[in-house]
């Protein structure tokens, strides 16, 4: 976890020194990223920071539109080995994978399907945005392992896409 900036209602800013930024940005560097408690403790206990994590630290992160996220969900491969989800209030889906390097190839064509890189830095709950709060669809404390099966996900997104036809390039 990383402490990040906050959003007050109107603009984000740092918690610690009351500051306005930019976005939605960590406070530390992302190489501070850390699980363990004491120093997360420290970090939230000095300010109301939301809270970022850093893909790529042992899972990946699959990101998609929500409908083809919500698409996805329904087919018995997903439901059967659900994954830590989130829902993010700009309309994605992301999905918390074991590492992967790539995509398959059948997700590739899709601009609005992507891997997250790795390092790059995610809100997830009780973290609220401009646009309205990060929200667990499936936590992790629900799923049956802590980083999902990038293989399921990658097979419901394929099957969602051919049930529904979608077009290369979706919302």
């Amino acid at each position: 976890m990383i402490p990040g900036a906050r959003w007050n209602g109107t603009k984000y800013i740092r918690p610690d020194s009351g500051l306005r930024v930019p976005g939605l940005l960590p406070i530390v560097p992302h190489t501070e990223a850390t699980d363990r408690q004491a120093q997360i403790e420290r970090w939230w206990n000095a300010a109301p920071f939301s809270v970022l994590v850093a893909a790529g630290r042992g899972f990946a992160v699959i990101s998609v539109p929500a409908e083809l996220g919500v698409a996805a969900a329904r087919f018995s491969v997903f439901r059967d080995s659900p994954t830590p989800t989130l829902v993010h209030p700009e309309g994605r889906i992301l999905f918390l994978v074991e590492p992967i390097k790539a995509l398959r190839l059948e997700l590739r064509s899709f601009r609005s399907v992507f891997l997250m890189e790795p390092d790059s830095v995610f809100p997830v709950p009780p973290t609220i945005t401009g646009s309205g709060p990060v929200r667990w669809w499936f936590p992790p404390d629900a799923c049956p392992i802590t980083s999902g099966s990038a293989r399921i996900v990658q097979e419901a997104l394929c099957q969602a896409i051919s049930a529904v036809r979608w077009s290369r390039t979706p919302p």
